[in-house]
């Protein structure tokens, strides 16, 4: 009686576990996801011939650079096919018929793509972001370099500080213009902020005897939000969006 009891209890559990679909398998799917079914396609003469018309459409959508980037930025936010479903099914039911019996693609598009990700993608992390000083976006900016040019996770301030001084002295040219080179206290106070922002957060063995300048952090933004962040912000200078679109570009060819 008792193992019955037991039995019934845990019969309807369901063990929820997440795909590891790799960003290639993702935007795959999103093709698939778009295509017209075959049985659909040949139902009529005419029905094939708009299908037809259809699918060439998302077969050079989905491998556009811009639609392909709209997708890396849902795929980064959720990579669970129920996610991609609702992120397509909005643009999908905006489909409409030309007068002369086209698809009118526009509301599938990668521009349609993008304001879905942004419209997706409002919340308090890019408010936050867009409030930031150049100083303070640098900081963000350089952990993502040291992550897509080292592989690692952690960082700690004189990691952070040594990246974007050697941008400030470096890199910079005069199709960017230049970024001023602040001095680490100045640098600090602007970790500090970010700390309390809970843009980096404390990594678990730091020691009391470890100084604050050598504690290690890992940063809580993606690259995708901190882009996102960087395009909507107003008055940030042009050669830190470049400085981050290549260390972001650098990070996702690490990742494949």
């Amino acid at each position: 009686m008792f193992e019955k009891r037991v039995r019934s209890r845990f019969s309807h559990r369901f063990i929820h576990v997440y795909n590891t679909l790799t960003f290639e398998q993702y935007s795959q799917t999103a093709h698939n996801l778009l295509t017209v079914p075959e049985d659909v396609a040949t139902s009529s003469v005419a029905m094939k011939s708009v299908c037809k018309e259809w699918d060439a459409h998302t077969t050079a959508l989905c491998a556009s650079p811009k639609a392909l980037t709209a997708l890396r930025n849902q795929y980064e936010l959720d990579a669970s096919i129920r996610s991609l479903q609702l992120f397509l099914l909005p643009l999908v039911s905006r489909l409409s018929v030309n007068y002369n019996g086209t698809v009118n693609t526009r509301s599938v598009s990668a521009e349609a793509f993008f304001a879905r990700v942004t419209e997706l993608r409002k919340d308090e992390k890019i408010v936050i972001l867009k409030g930031l000083t150049s100083l303070e976006l640098a900081l963000l900016i350089a952990l993502v370099c040291l992550g897509s040019k080292h592989g690692i996770e952690t960082f700690n301030f004189e990691m952070a500080y040594n990246e974007y001084k050697e941008f400030c002295i470096g890199k910079t040219t005069k199709a960017t213009g230049t970024i001023p080179l602040f001095s680490k206290p100045v640098a600090m106070k602007a970790w500090e902020r970010l700390v309390q922002l809970e843009m980096v957060v404390t990594a678990p063995g730091n020691t009391k005897t470890v100084t604050k300048r050598h504690k290690t952090h890992y940063i809580t933004i993606s690259p995708a939000l901190l882009n996102i962040a960087l395009q909507q912000h107003i008055d940030c200078p042009t050669a830190l969006v470049r400085w981050a679109t290549a260390g972001i570009a650098s990070s996702y060819a690490y990742e494949v």
